[in-house]
């Protein structure tokens, strides 16, 4: 980071590193099935989906899953991926949704894990 003649923060730009090259691998369309357990002492669910990754800048991933969660229904999810080289350390923003139509209002549920 520098500061420009106005006193504010300006962003060099980043590089591409090895770990960026590497994120670029995951670009594609993918198929998924999951299982994890949902609460102590009960068998494990199984979730399914799709996955579409594409590049953004060539340093960051944006990953969109549509699949079933269950119990739940249909759910979306959203996955920013990146590497910070001055951390040295990848990071990631994730996003679930769950939209529930309903005949006479909508109900949207979000969930920020």
């Amino acid at each position: 980071m520098e500061t420009n003649q106005t006193g504010q923060t300006s962003h060099m730009p980043v590089q591409p590193q090895k770990e960026h090259q590497w994120l670029q691998k995951l670009v594609g369309e993918w198929t998924y099935e999951t299982e994890g357990l949902m609460e102590p002492e009960q068998p494990p669910v199984k979730s399914t989906g799709t996955e579409t990754v594409r590049s953004l800048g060539g340093l960051w991933i944006l990953a969109e899953g549509q699949g079933e969660m269950p119990g739940c229904g249909p759910a979306t999810t959203l996955m920013a991926l990146g590497y910070d080289p001055q951390k040295q350390r990848f990071r990631r923003e994730d996003y679930l949704m769950r939209l529930n139509l309903l005949l006479d209002d909508t109900t949207y549920s979000y969930l920020s894990i």
